[in-house]
């Protein structure tokens, strides 16, 4: 504490004494809202940074952190921090994931990475305990920890800017998710410089559903409103999955003037709430879509949907970013409507930007903004060299708030982060000084001789009578005695849904908007399409699977 450098941890605990009385947050839930102030987070802070120490965590440890959102997350995160610990939220054991999978994977983690403790929730400790292995004597009980006696802040360490602050770690499996490092410093060059592009004030309000293990909610729903002193409305993710609409509430109540989602929530509170004049949206200044690509035809719904409710259509925005920038790259400003181009399909499938007009077939692309101030970009073929003028190409970033590298995966680093910047696998290109992503060249699907968007096509198949939305997967993949690479495309149903039926109406839909007649169309069974923690589905898992069931399938035949 004390540092004379900023440090995040210092800013925030010193706002529980400058304005203790001050809501950090408010935590709403089904069954009402508590309020927690910075006096509050403050005290629990410095107590879990004196059972950390007691615990025999030292400076620079990682410590994990399993717990849903509450006011012991908040208090573990700062906690640790303080200490000079390595804080990663992590998402906690649910009914809805495979337990052997979650399970040995995260064991795997722990293996890689030697966490110091794992702060987890009181009801989970015997399950971990039991689940651990030999990592069980790290577990700290965290309600016990937020609950004692505090730390003196003079027992604490002096912390540097240069340290690394936190771990966000990437979505994915757990077993490939990547510990991103991230400094003090590198943390608040894209709190300041974002902060400044949407214009965020320490008296703003956010209201948010987000997990805090990702890093959209990581960054605008916790990081960002608590260092600069401001107030969050905090819904647990499923509690929102439960009741949608508490967000709604939460805007109208508290009017709240920013929040993030990724897409599919926005086409999700379009299917599910109907009586929009409920809710004043008025107060919103600005409505993220981020962490996937937004679609034009979810972006224009959402704004129709809940015009009765006030909401501007300039508040509806659109932001590219990633963790191993903390957060943002480029933002579409907040005082106009983000804007769309509609380009040719056939040649963006040869990486051309060729426009057309909006009366004819195209592809929809949503302008992802301006660059942050200081923030540089290129564009490069998949040899590394620039793209001319009208081509798309790998988007390559560099700037104040890249991250240092990732935990314990020195080759991984090596490949992504070069002295160019770090070469991000996301497909893009620009027009009139606005980045426009496409997607990740991890998703390009090269099948039947052409380049498919496996998002674009999953976006075709959601938007088919019957299909339970977002609940589609697309991959490309490698069949014997294939004449060359082919595509498969699953999807589950909603109830009542006739299969025949289904699957043609889903051939038809890929065939009219991409010209493909995929190989393999299929049902999957409800709830079998395997997702990451962060909730999407899995194109890796999701492929593995169905190879397995392909090769069963014809061990069988013989």
């Amino acid at each position: 504490m004390n540092s004379s450098e900023r440090v995040l941890s210092d800013t925030v605990l010193t706002h529980g004494l400058s304005q203790g009385e001050k809501p950090c947050a408010i935590f709403k839930s089904i069954r009402g809202e508590t309020p927690y102030t910075y006096a509050d987070l403050r005290r629990d802070s410095l107590a879990v940074a004196a059972a950390l120490a007691a615990f025999g965590v030292q400076p620079g440890q990682p410590v994990l952190i399993f717990e849903k959102t509450s006011p012991q997350l908040f208090a573990a995160f700062w906690g640790a921090m303080a200490l000079g610990a390595v804080p990663a939220i992590m998402p906690p054991p649910t009914p809805k994931q495979k337990e052997e999978l979650y399970w040995s994977s995260h064991v795997r983690l722990f293996e890689r990475i030697g966490p110091a403790a794992l702060l987890v929730n009181s009801s989970l400790i015997p399950v971990f305990s039991n689940r651990c292995g030999a990592w069980a004597d790290r577990l700290v009980d965290l309600h016990v920890a937020a609950a004692g006696a505090p730390i003196p802040t003079t027992a604490l360490p002096i912390l540097k800017a240069a340290d690394v602050a936190f771990l966000q770690h990437s979505s994915g499996t757990t077993a490939l998710k990547k510990g991103v490092m991230l400094t003090h410093e590198r943390v608040f060059a894209q709190l300041d410089r974002y902060g400044a592009t949407i214009g965020f004030e320490p008296q703003d309000l956010v209201a948010s559903w987000l997990p805090l293990y990702h890093d959209m909610g990581l960054i605008t729903s916790f990081l960002m409103p608590l260092v600069a002193g401001a107030t969050v409305v905090s819904i647990d993710p499923f509690e929102w999955l439960v009741r949608p609409a508490m967000l709604l509430e939460a805007v109208r109540d508290h009017r709240a003037g920013f929040s993030w989602m990724p897409n599919f929530a926005f086409a999700h509170l379009v299917n599910v709430v109907v009586d929009t004049g409920a809710h004043d949206l008025s107060s919103l200044r600005m409505i993220g879509n981020c962490s996937e690509p937004c679609k034009l035809s979810v972006h224009e719904a959402f704004t129709a949907h809940f015009a009765p409710s006030a909401l501007r259509p300039e508040a509806v925005q659109v932001c590219y970013a990633m963790a191993e920038n903390v957060f943002a790259v480029s933002q579409t400003p907040t005082g106009s409507p983000a804007r769309a181009v509609r380009i040719d399909r056939k040649a963006i499938e040869r990486n051309t930007v060729r426009f057309v007009a909006e009366d004819e077939p195209g592809l929809d692309v949503m302008s992802c903004g301006r660059l942050l101030s200081d923030m540089w970009i290129r564009l490069v073929d998949d040899q590394g060299r620039d793209v001319g003028e009208g081509q798309a190409g790998e988007i390559v970033i560099a700037g104040p708030s890249l991250f240092e590298g990732y935990l314990a995966l020195p080759e991984r680093t090596a490949e992504v982060l070069h002295d160019d910047g770090y070469h991000t696998r996301d497909l893009g290109f620009v027009v009139d000084d606005e980045l426009f992503v496409l997607g990740r060249v991890d998703d390009l699907i090269i099948a039947y001789g052409r380049n498919f968007m496996a998002h674009e096509i999953e976006a075709t198949v959601s938007a088919v009578d019957g299909i339970k939305p977002g609940r589609v997967v697309a991959f490309g993949l490698d069949t014997p005695g294939a004449s060359g690479r082919e595509m498969a495309v699953l999807f589950e149903l909603l109830d009542g849904t006739e299969p025949t039926a289904a699957v043609a109406a889903v051939r038809r839909a890929i065939d009219a908007s991409a010209g493909l007649l995929p190989r393999y169309v299929e049902v999957a069974p409800l709830g079998s399409l395997k997702k990451t923690t962060s909730g999407k589905i899995s194109r890796s898992l999701n492929r593995a699977e169905f190879e397995r069931s392909l090769e069963a399938f014809k061990e069988g035949a013989q």
